[in-house]
């Protein structure tokens, strides 16, 4: 792809005749799945395999000798997986990676204008071990997993970073309010907003002001840090093109390095079913929601929970293909594992920008940069919460439709 890792070796450079003339001298047979598969395609441009597009960036280029090199390209030939590596940080460029890896060994490789960048060939251990110490979390926290509502995530997003209110930071009640009414929520629902996030532990209402409760305020800055790294894997044995319509797995990481933690999501519906709960009428509304998770992970965890993921990438080649077409490796008979974290899709853009040039709003009605109405009907609908379970007047317990409470007795 464009750009190196930053915690990665430089790569060495070639040009196209260059790789073609290695290729052939070592006899090296690749597969369409290999990243150099393009020249298995006659007269096809090198932007035709997948260079991306806009302004691409000139890595820095390493000796590597021959031997090495030949390595490198048999790894890349014929690969059994793909490891896809994103990095974001503040103030940086995107960077993306693909690493391929086959007999237990990983190489990347990636086109830009110029050259063919090939890295040196390493065992899948030392990939992990190196990935592990990027991760894992420095020292011990006081902080325990959470998990929060992807709805609370997303009025806490609006309530804090959205109205430039720093984290530290209590916000007035009434501002809070006049926030979400902006977006086109009812006062009375912007005020449920405001007690559903109480409930749920995300914010302490102390007199007429909200704030961040100490555990979410920790978890919300490392999401909101702007740092993120994420490791994909899909596996391309046993197919070829095909392969790569195969669903990938991913972990994510938020935070900077040295105090990252693990994101991952779960439907609701699965866990109020876990609970015994998926019937509980007062649930329904929230079926459709997502539970999204934060973990700190420490090394040994970390390295764990890496050397599990990657599993099926270090595995010597089945001898029958143990993958369905179009699913996703992680769904086959051989992983009885679930504690392999799921990630939910990736959530829409964010409601207090602009959806199509992503310039923020403000809470106007359209968007200051390039006159786009805003879809203030559409936000409303989103963050609206859902519709309160009707409740006993003299004792409070849910009445689930009963005419009479069961808990204390009294006409509904």
């Amino acid at each position: 792809m464009s750009q190196t890792i930053p915690f990665l070796d430089p790569p060495a450079s070639l040009s196209l005749g260059e790789l073609r003339r290695i290729i052939d001298e070592a006899g090296i047979e690749f597969s369409l799945t290999s990243p150099f598969g393009f020249l298995l395609c006659p007269g096809e441009p090198v932007a035709a395999a997948g260079t991306p597009s806009g302004r691409v960036q000139r890595a820095s280029s390493q000796p590597l000798d021959r031997p090495a090199l030949i390595a490198s390209l048999r790894v890349l030939a014929k690969p059994d997986a793909r490891v896809r590596l994103s990095v974001l940080a503040p103030g940086a460029q995107p960077a993306l990676l693909n690493v391929f890896a086959a007999d237990g060994r990983a190489a990347y490789a990636f086109f830009d204008t110029e050259a063919f960048h090939v890295s040196r060939s390493m065992p899948m251990s030392e990939l992990t071990r190196i990935l592990a110490a990027q991760v894992a979390a420095g020292g011990p926290s006081q902080h325990r997993p959470a998990s929060y509502l992807d709805f609370h995530l997303k009025l806490l997003g609006l309530l804090w970073p959205g109205s430039s209110v720093a984290i530290k930071r209590p916000i007035a009640s009434h501002v809070a309010v006049s926030v979400l009414s902006r977006l086109g929520l009812e006062r009375g629902n912007a005020a449920r907003c405001l007690q559903s996030l109480a409930a749920a532990g995300c914010i302490i209402e102390s007199g007429d002001a909200i704030s961040l409760h100490p555990s979410a305020k920790y978890w919300m800055s490392l999401l909101w840090s702007g740092y993120c790294l994420e490791v994909e894997r899909k596996i391309l044995r046993n197919g070829g093109l095909r392969a790569f319509s195969r669903l990938s797995s991913r972990l994510v990481f938020l935070g900077p390095p040295g105090n990252r933690c693990l994101c991952h999501g779960t439907s609701a519906a699965r866990v109020f079913a876990e609970a015994g709960a998926l019937g509980d009428p007062d649930l329904a509304p929230l079926r459709n929601r997502y539970f999204i998770s934060f973990e700190r992970l420490e090394s040994p965890s970390t390295l764990a929970l890496l050397n599990r993921f990657f599993r099926y990438v270090t595995d010597a080649p089945p001898a029958a293909p143990p993958f369905r077409r179009g699913a996703d490796q992680a769904a086959g008979p051989a992983n009885s594992d679930s504690r392999e974290p799921k990630v939910p899709p990736a959530a829409p853009h964010p409601p207090e920008f602009c959806r199509k040039c992503g310039a923020p709003t403000r809470g106007r009605k359209y968007c200051g940069k390039c006159g786009s109405p805003v879809a203030t009907e559409a936000i409303a609908r989103e963050l609206t919460p859902p519709p309160m379970a009707p409740t006993c007047g003299a004792c409070g317990a849910p009445t689930h439709g009963k005419k009479f409470c069961r808990r204390c007795g009294q006409a509904v």
